[in-house]
């Protein structure tokens, strides 16, 4: 994806067809609101939302336990296509 533009990118967005879970930390310093971005990316993917209060750039790293725990729980709602 690096070889491509952002316009390119978002141009593919709608082509998922899998379940997508945005996850996004609230104090991601790169936008002025986090939550807005993620529920953009969201609404071009028809998935899902989760913001991670305190975490920034990588919740992951950041607030490992937390994102665990939402991506489990995404992975169990839609482990069956649901």
């Amino acid at each position: 994806m690096r070889d491509r533009s952002d316009a390119e990118v978002e141009a593919r967005l709608p082509r998922a067809a899998a379940p997508n879970l945005v996850v996004m930390g609230s104090k991601y310093s790169d936008f002025p609101d986090p939550g807005a971005e993620a529920r953009w990316i969201a609404e071009r993917l028809r998935g899902e939302v989760q913001i991670v209060d305190g975490a920034g750039h990588y919740p992951q790293t950041e607030m490992p336990d937390e994102t665990a725990s939402v991506i489990l729980e995404f992975l169990q709602r839609n482990r069956h296509g649901a």
